[in-house]
């Protein structure tokens, strides 16, 4: 499920079973302003499309290629043509098109299990991603500078590519999961090492651990606010008061790094074989946030 950046459409995915057990997809796009909804039935049972960068359509792949589909419409418009982009696709799934900000540039990943292929197209130069580990966590943040998950399960990074120059920067790594998400309107984005909240703001190329732990984080408009998951629980953030109650904040933190110590000595509650890596994990991360 994702929504468009203006706000004014929510596309999402749903698997249909019928009465003889047999499966098939559908996208479902619901006009926010109106109440329209639109259905759009899929071969896949997955999410194959990206947004465009205006909000008011989305991007997917079809047997001749990759077209833009307006959703009030109905108009699909070819948009890169699969003999384009044929050399990057390593498997049957489909292929996701993210175009940049001023459509000058498109990236097309394509692969299953962990490992994708990503290919840049513009007039400037071709570029190939090959460490790309999601076909979802990834995002233009600028016209030439795109952020995406690399790695394998139990140690994943984010890392930042600037277009231009060909230059990498990494921002996170060794985390258990990352759950990326760029808040456009702010210019934030958000992932997690080891479930906790880090934040990277692009205007002033700065990367924040914010010392809270969730999940799925968006930013308002004006960054001042953030929401968040935790054990299936929504919570609303104001960032500034993070900085604000440092003191009160460090308290906490060093509560919670006493209780790992304590869990560490304790195997009786341990729930598997990898509770102990996680525990470590946790005692390393609180161990920097406090700054021993």
């Amino acid at each position: 499920m994702i929504f468009s950046l203006d706000g004014n459409y929510l596309f999402l995915k749903r698997l249909l079973i019928s009465e003889n057990n047999d499966i098939s997809g559908e996208t479902l796009i619901l006009n926010m302003n109106t109440g329209k909804l639109i259905f759009e039935k899929s071969p896949h049972f997955f999410m194959n499309f990206t947004r465009s960068p205006e909000g008011n359509s989305i991007l997917i792949e079809e047997n001749p290629g990759i077209f833009e589909f307006f959703p009030d419409s109905r108009i699909k418009k070819l948009i890169c043509a699969k003999s384009q982009y044929s050399d990057t696709l390593i498997s049957d799934n489909p292929a996701f098109l993210y175009l940049s900000p001023n459509r000058k540039r498109m990236l097309i990943v394509n692969g299953s299990g962990g490992f994708y292929k990503g290919k840049i197209f513009s007039k400037f130069n071709d570029l190939w991603i090959t460490d790309l580990t999601s076909s979802a966590e990834i995002t233009w943040l600028s016209n030439s500078l795109i952020a995406y998950r690399t790695g394998y399960t139990g140690n994943y990074s984010i890392k930042l590519l600037d277009t231009k120059t060909n230059q990498i920067k990494t921002l996170i790594t060794n985390s258990l999961n990352t759950s990326m998400n760029y808040s456009s309107h702010s210019g934030i984005i958000s992932f997690l090492k080891n479930q906790l909240i880090h934040i990277y703001k692009i205007s002033e190329n700065k990367l924040v651990s914010t010392g809270i732990e969730g999940e799925d984080i968006s930013f308002s408009p004006d960054g001042n606010r953030f929401i968040s998951l935790l054990y299936k629980k929504l919570f609303i953030t104001k960032y500034n008061l993070l900085e604000k109650r440092n003191l009160q904040h460090r308290n906490s933190l060093k509560k919670i790094l006493e209780l790992y110590k304590i869990l560490l000595k304790n195997n009786q509650v341990w729930l598997n074989e990898y509770t102990l890596s996680y525990i470590n994990r946790k005692i390393d991360d609180y161990r920097i946030l406090i700054g021993e």
